[in-house]
């Protein structure tokens, strides 16, 4: 069980346990305690927060969180333990970093968070600990509240906006969801498009598009309608067929014997 399950067999500190049938099987019990504390660090100082573990008494720290701000330096120390500094944020107040091995801190040893503010702006900082002790760590929690922020704006998430490609354009949410709000085109391509001899044509020029209707032309012979390579829907004279397509230069029409012509409008 390693140096944390050692210490449950530990018999020095009976006297601060609730559990007598603990007791009797030779565990000691340990407890989670969850400390916060809040500090104001002025613009280019170095600011602390430390919990030290009592006389006589056994902790690890299990996981931690801080209020994280741009071009701040974190380091952490956990008993003889110092993690290397980061500027990240590996833990918040509101989801903590939680380790799968806790630190050992032992008696009158820190837990101990040093923040470099490196910002042009004094700042707040919010830090919790999660600790596994043996005793009580008597400091009062002091902050505010633990809530998970999105965005700039502390307290309440701010709302979430979703654009298109261009971001530009922002969509519609309603109460029952996504709003489908299609624009207006702003142009109608209409034209004719005419076969000359077996080999199958493109419907028009590179044309970008969304969605085309094509007709073939009243007294016009059969049409083969496709993509470039095959050309396997067949209408008859004044047939039509709507494609979903983004260009109108991916469309090819061929004659099935003589010659045809097609007329389209898309959009």
């Amino acid at each position: 069980m390693g140096e944390l399950g050692n210490l449950f067999k530990d018999r020095n500190h009976y006297k601060n346990m609730a559990d007598p049938q603990l007791k009797a099987a030779g565990y000691e019990q340990f407890i989670e305690q969850k400390i916060t504390q809040q500090v104001t660090i002025v613009a280019g100082a170095t600011g602390t927060v430390s919990v030290t573990v009592p006389t006589n008494g056994k902790a690890f720290l299990k996981g931690y969180g801080y209020a994280w701000f741009a071009t701040n330096t974190y380091t952490l120390r956990a008993g003889s333990f110092v993690m290397p500094s980061r500027t990240d944020q590996e833990g918040s107040t509101s989801i903590p970093v939680i380790y799968g091995n806790p630190f050992p801190v032992n008696s009158g040893e820190k837990m101990e968070l040093t923040i470099l503010n490196g910002s042009a702006a004094d700042h707040t900082y919010d830090v919790v600990f999660y600790v596994i002790t043996n005793r009580i760590i008597q400091v009062s929690s002091t902050g505010g509240e633990m809530i998970l922020t999105t965005g700039t704006s502390g307290g309440v998430p701010n709302a979430v906006t979703i654009y298109d490609s261009s971001v530009s354009t922002a969509a519609n949410v309603t109460a029952k969801g996504l709003a489908v709000d299609p624009q207006v085109p702003a142009t109608l391509l209409s034209g004719s498009k005419s076969t000359s001899g077996a080999t199958a044509v493109a419907l028009a020029a590179s044309t970008t598009c969304k969605k085309v209707t094509i007709q073939v032309d009243d007294g016009s012979p059969d049409v083969l309608i496709g993509n470039a390579t095959d050309q396997s829907v067949q209408l008859v004279a004044t047939q039509s067929i709507t494609i979903d397509i983004d260009n109108l230069s991916k469309i090819y029409i061929k004659r099935v014997t003589t010659d045809c012509t097609v007329n389209y409008l898309g959009s």
